[in-house]
């Protein structure tokens, strides 16, 4: 453009990540004018601002898959446009779900809010194509508590079977293990959850003969 003295001026592209670079404006009075069409002598004694003018590139994104969890509620197909914010949601299989799993983009940041096995996620800020990985992904562990035997307690991880113990009580037979519902559970149950095993007793009873009475009777071993 030429000045108001009539001097040629020339403006170098100014580069901005995540945007392509449109032209130099003029602001005069609100009114954005470009500069190959400006002319001093028609905004005399006018504020003058100069301004770059950018368009914002479209993004390719892709999000890594796994069988450990879905992706849902997706808001952008494939691309996105810088400035805009991408959101969507992981859901866990059941297995996982206690897994306090870590999201990474390569361009921009995250930002991760849980509920139960559901991860809520936003990306902003990128610039340049990114690409979204999940890890810290595991199988649950579930704690298994003897109620009153506290030595037998173990953590049994996801698909491994259960160990019940041998518990011994005077006087009584170990008849099995029930939960706080009444549920009983057997060795080599798989279970998906914590639990609190209860043991199950059944008293003794003998039988003894009394030969010169001819009788016989049951009574309790207490």
């Amino acid at each position: 453009f030429v000045d108001k003295n009539g001097m040629d001026c020339y403006l170098s592209v100014d580069d901005k990540d995540g945007y392509i670079f449109d032209d130099w404006y003029f602001i005069v009075e609100n009114s954005y004018i470009r500069v190959n069409n400006f002319n001093f002598n028609d905004c005399a004694d006018k504020n003058i601002e100069l301004v770059a003018k950018y368009t914002p590139k479209n993004i390719v994104y892709t999000i890594q898959n796994s069988d450990d969890y879905s992706i849902k509620n997706i808001s952008h197909t494939d691309t996105i446009m810088v400035g805009e914010t991408l959101s969507f949601e992981i859901v866990l299989e059941d297995k996982y779900n206690k897994s306090n799993i870590n999201i990474v983009t390569t361009s921009g940041g995250a930002n991760v809010q849980k509920n139960n096995n559901v991860y809520k996620v936003s990306i902003s800020g990128f610039t340049v194509e990114f690409n979204i990985s999940v890890s810290n992904i595991e199988l649950n562990e579930y704690s298994i508590v003897f109620d009153g035997n506290s030595e037998y307690n173990y953590t049994l991880t996801h698909g491994e079977s259960l160990v019940l113990p041998n518990v011994v009580k005077l006087g009584h037979d170990l008849v099995g293990f029930k939960d706080n519902s009444g549920n009983f559970y057997n060795e080599g149950d798989i279970v998906e959850k914590d639990l609190i095993l209860i043991p199950v007793f059944q008293v003794n009873t003998f039988k003894i003969k009394f030969p010169k009475l001819n009788g016989t009777y049951s009574i309790e071993y207490l």
